[in-house]
């Protein structure tokens, strides 16, 4: 497995030979669900953002959901959330997710999905 450090280097690299950070970070975070390795995103933003702090000076929170929410709906969410007006949501729609949400804001992945919910059960259970 790679580290958290390599894996930023392997992002800044891929921002700067593709010109657009959008994709390029969308595609990232899908490598790194399909690795079941998105506990290393805290780490790798915090490489991030020693070594290039102009990528993370906008702020902005991801929202990843099955379906498309609302504008009302999204800015409900970030008031429930406690997070600032002035932080941006990009909501990301994903066909992988059953239900709830998943949401990376601040260097932290808050796991509201049906499966990390039914996950957490499991390891609640079983311990």
């Amino acid at each position: 497995m790679l580290s958290s450090k390599k894996l930023s280097q392997i992002l800044l690299s891929l921002v700067n030979k593709k010109g657009g950070t959008d994709e390029v970070v969308e595609g990232f975070i899908s490598f790194l669900k399909e690795k079941k390795a998105l506990y290393l995103l805290p780490a790798i933003r915090e490489h991030l953002k020693r070594t290039h702090k102009d990528l993370l000076q906008k702020e902005e929170i991801l929202v990843y959901t099955r379906y498309n929410l609302s504008e009302n709906d999204l800015e409900e969410f970030k008031e429930l959330m406690g997070i600032p007006v002035d932080v941006s949501v990009r909501q990301i729609q994903d066909e992988t997710l059953l239900g709830g949400f998943l949401v990376i804001y601040d260097g932290h992945i808050y796991d509201g999905s049906l499966k990390g919910q039914v996950e957490h059960l499991k390891n609640t259970l079983t311990y």
